[in-house]
């Protein structure tokens, strides 16, 4: 592996490191609700990690490398989200290990999908290095298999969100600042990720929903 500097890697860094910050605070809670927010932001934490040293990659097998790594993070975060949520709004009777296999049948395939892409290309189709500024950055091609996975991602991180919402609209004052404060820091990095994917974002080549992870931690 081959590194060069850029400070585009910074924030991403810095949210990996708050992420996993919260992951070890809300761990050391003890209570099951607080251990599954725990895995939602150490899967926050993975992802960013992967994605600053992806940035920090000098050359495209490098870059490529941790682009496969940060997908550990990017598909278990929804997973961990609506099981959270789940528990969180008192409807942890859904969390039955044969419902959770179910749920995770489409993360796991997308990881084994990661690993085997040069076989059949369905994750990507092809990779290549673009230079924006001082910022080299990995592009591409998203494949089929892709685009199905970012949907289930989003159907998940939407579900949890809803039940979150249903607490909020029946809860007492202290629930409703509460759920809102877990939808707006789960919230802004997808949506900066969103942002990313569609091309409408300020800066196409760099991936924000990383860098607002550390926003996240603060919420």
């Amino acid at each position: 592996m081959s590194w060069s500097f850029t400070p585009y890697s910074l924030a991403p860094l810095l949210g990996a490191l708050g992420t996993a910050g919260l992951a070890f605070y809300a761990w050391r809670r003890g209570t099951r609700t607080a251990r599954l927010f725990a895995l939602v932001a150490l899967a926050s934490a993975v992802w960013a990690l992967c994605y600053a040293l992806e940035l920090l990659g000098g050359d495209l097998a490098t870059k490529l490398w941790w682009a496969e790594a940060s997908f550990a993070g990017s598909v278990s975060a929804p997973l961990a989200w609506v099981a959270f949520a789940v528990q969180y709004t008192g409807r942890d009777r859904w969390l039955r290990p044969r419902r959770m296999v179910l749920a995770a049948i489409i993360p796991l395939v997308t990881l084994l999908l990661v690993l085997t892409n040069g076989a059949h290309q369905l994750m990507w189709s092809n990779s290549r290095l673009m230079q924006s500024g001082p910022l080299t950055a990995l592009v591409l091609t998203p494949g089929r298999w892709f685009w199905l996975q970012l949907g289930y991602a989003y159907s998940l991180i939407l579900l949890g969100a809803f039940l979150i919402l249903l607490s909020m609209l029946r809860g007492p004052a202290l629930y409703r600042r509460q759920g809102a404060a877990l939808l707006l820091g789960v919230g802004l990095p997808w949506l900066g990720h969103l942002l990313y994917l569609s091309g409408f974002s300020r800066w196409p080549t760099f991936d924000t929903a990383t860098s607002l992870f550390a926003v996240t931690t603060l919420i």
